[in-house]
């Protein structure tokens, strides 16, 4: 830096320096001018003062005013100092600095370009604002990590070292903490595939039913049936069986029944009939079939399948209760009767008599 420091001062002359300041006021000019009333930045804040401006409108006037003007700030500098009499060696700083401002650049046009599109993510899927936005700081560390390898490369460090290091780190890290990294990436499987959102009704493997209230980076939260909320990991979220009943477009309903041994046949053929009736009768009802399925020891069993044309529990509840009365009125109407268990008839010895005397 003195070497930079005394080229300026003792290998130029004034009109060098008039010439270096009249390059860069000239410069700052046109940037001040063109970031002002330019068509495209005039443009852009006509439509975000009228509140009709879209993401990406957004995004190229804050990328305008907070990226590509301090650039060209800088830019401008460089151009008016490259225009004095500098070495070889002052002109590689000037490279240095061009390199760290370019990077720097470079990572905010990139972090806004993904910005963005997780602003259009979300509103083409609907998808939670909040759960998707939790991914930027991760990218943004990654994103300021390469940049800082890159210049330090650039500029001549042995990064290679430095590399290393932080792969044999991090390693050390990712065993210390291997299960809360394997959560962090089955939030990002549960963000990216969005198998269920915030208020949706679902059953995550075997055990745990309920309302998700909440997903987070490390769990989600389920209020279950009963009433208390349940933390389940990320970890076992995304690798465990999950239904989603919000997302039902219907369901299907298989129930079975019974009636005696004693049925006439002509009474037996009249069954699918009585069930058909007694379905079609219900709204958000799709009848599929009824048949005599089995003949066991307690009777006749009629198995029966049709669909709610809804995936609320119940709704279905309600139309399985109304089906059910439907079909014992009209069995009783009928004189069909409903099987029950087998009749079991114990039959004991009969007790001894006394046996008269005889002379």
């Amino acid at each position: 830096m003195p070497r930079f420091h005394n080229a300026l001062l003792d290998g130029n002359m004034a009109v060098n320096y008039a010439v270096a300041l009249a390059t860069c006021a000239l410069l700052v000019l046109v940037i001040v001018v063109a970031s002002r009333y330019g068509p495209l930045s005039s443009r852009l804040r006509r439509r975000r003062e009228a509140g009709t401006a879209s993401e990406l409108d957004i995004y190229l006037l804050r990328q305008i005013e907070r990226t590509f003007v301090p650039l060209a700030y800088v830019g401008a500098l460089l151009i008016a100092v490259s225009t004095l009499h500098l070495d070889a060696s002052d002109r590689q700083a000037l490279r240095a600095i061009a390199v760290v401002v370019g990077a720097w650049a470079l990572v905010r046009i990139g972090l806004g370009m993904f910005h963005l599109a997780l602003v259009r993510y979300v509103a083409r899927t609907g998808a939670s604002s909040a759960n998707v936005r939790a991914f930027a700081p991760f990218v943004s560390l990654l994103a300021w990590g390469f940049a800082i390898v890159f210049v330090l490369d650039d500029l001549g460090f042995h990064v290679g070292a430095i590399v290393e290091g932080l792969g044999i780190g991090g390693v050390a890290v990712a065993l210390a903490a291997q299960s809360l990294l394997k959560d962090w990436f089955g939030y990002i499987a549960i963000v990216s595939e969005r198998p269920f959102e915030i208020g949706q009704f679902v059953q995550v493997g075997t055990d745990y039913i309920g309302t998700i209230e909440a997903i987070g980076v490390r769990s989600i939260r389920i209020r279950s049936l009963s009433g208390e909320e349940v933390t389940i990991p990320n970890n076992d979220v995304a690798t465990a069986r999950l239904r989603n009943y919000t997302r039902m477009l219907e369901r299907r309903i298989l129930f079975t029944f019974s009636v005696s041994h004693a049925t006439p046949n002509a009474k037996l053929e009249t069954i699918p009939v009585i069930v058909r009736v007694a379905l079609e009768a219900q709204q958000l009802v799709r009848f599929d079939r009824s048949h005599l399925l089995s003949i066991v020891d307690a009777g006749f069993t009629y198995e029966n399948v049709y669909y709610v044309l809804s995936p609320e529990y119940n709704v279905y509840m309600d139309i399985q209760n109304a089906v059910n009365l439907a079909i014992v009125a009209a069995f009783r109407a009928t004189e069909i009767e409903i099987a029950g268990p087998p009749l079991t008839v114990n039959v004991n010895p009969a007790e001894p008599t006394a046996q008269s005397s005889h002379p």
